[in-house]
């Protein structure tokens, strides 16, 4: 299965910073799944009820990252960490 490209885990991004942004209660690994799914259905589906689906559980946050997606958007991902959360 391919993995988000750069772009795409970008998109995710701001799509999940979005979603936090207007509903306090939604969680971080709701939030990536949902919008892995709006980005990529398959893939998605690839992960659902794994142990890579963060959708119950955000403990499984940095095993969907790696399932998910490429070294490149990894590392985009990770830079955003530091940021992620500031409103």
């Amino acid at each position: 299965m391919e993995k988000l490209t750069e772009e795409q885990a970008r998109e995710l991004i701001d799509r999940v910073k979005a979603d936090v942004l207007e509903n306090k209660f939604i969680r971080m690994g709701q939030s990536l799944f949902n919008n892995l799914y709006a980005i990529n259905p398959t893939l998605a589906d690839s992960i659902r009820a794994t142990n890579s689906d963060p959708f119950y559980n955000n403990e499984l946050i940095g095993s969907f990252l790696q399932a998910t997606v490429s070294d490149e958007g990894l590392l985009y991902i990770y830079c955003q960490i530091p940021t992620f959360f500031q409103k």
